[in-house]
């Protein structure tokens, strides 16, 4: 009678565990820096395409208005017009002086799409977990920006003049008294010549307590 044969499952040796283990630590060493890097190309080119985007949607808004976008309507109004609010900026509003701007109720956010998805295209990907921070923690008073900046001192707002140290709203005259032309409106269109070579958007993002 021919004896059956039995066979048992052969273990893994601690020396071929810790060969596995040094293989994979060094390709999990090679391919960081590779993930790392493809990920830092996809925040870029995701923001460069929400730059894009903000362009087209101030040039729409220059089509309607022959003038592009202002960069802070109230921040700094003549003094004739109404008192200074502090309440709207380009990319969202805020109920009071002292609160934090939401992007809804800006001047580009109907140019977008006007009901508040626009936060996508104002949210830089690379700014998105420092946005997530501030919003749990409610600081960051003008978080809806994004992470961008608007050219409000030459693009967004009717003249500056250079001071030293700092830019000054410019003077002019009306009904006789001299006063400051505010930031109530953006620069007229036509004082462009190459629109394409003037900077508008670009990521400019602070974060930090407080703010």
């Amino acid at each position: 009678m021919a004896r059956r044969r039995t066979s048992r499952a052969r273990a893994f040796t601690l020396v071929e565990l810790l060969v596995v283990v040094g293989v994979v630590s060094v390709l999990v060493g090679v391919l960081l820096p590779a993930l790392g890097s493809a990920r830092a190309r996809a925040w870029q080119a995701g923001g460069a395409s929400n730059v894009r985007q903000l362009q087209i949607a101030n040039a729409m808004y220059a089509e309607d208005h022959d003038r592009y976008m202002p960069g802070a309507i109230d921040l700094f109004p003549p003094p004739n017009v109404r008192a200074r609010e502090n309440t709207h900026r380009w990319h969202g509003t805020r109920r009071a002086p002292s609160g934090r701007f939401t992007p809804e109720g800006g001047a580009i956010t109907d140019y977008l799409d006007g009901d508040g998805a626009s936060r996508g295209v104002r949210r830089c990907p690379a700014f998105g977990a420092e946005l997530d921070r501030l919003e749990r923690e409610g600081a960051g008073f003008e978080a809806g920006c994004g992470g961008y900046g608007y050219n409000a001192a030459y693009v967004g707002c009717v003249r500056r003049e250079a001071a030293p140290g700092r830019w000054v709203l410019a003077t002019g005259r009306d009904d006789g008294r001299t006063v400051r032309t505010g930031d109530d409106t953006g620069a007229p269109r036509h004082w462009f010549a190459s629109p394409a070579r003037t900077v508008a958007f670009a990521d400019c993002a602070f974060a930090g307590d407080g703010l």
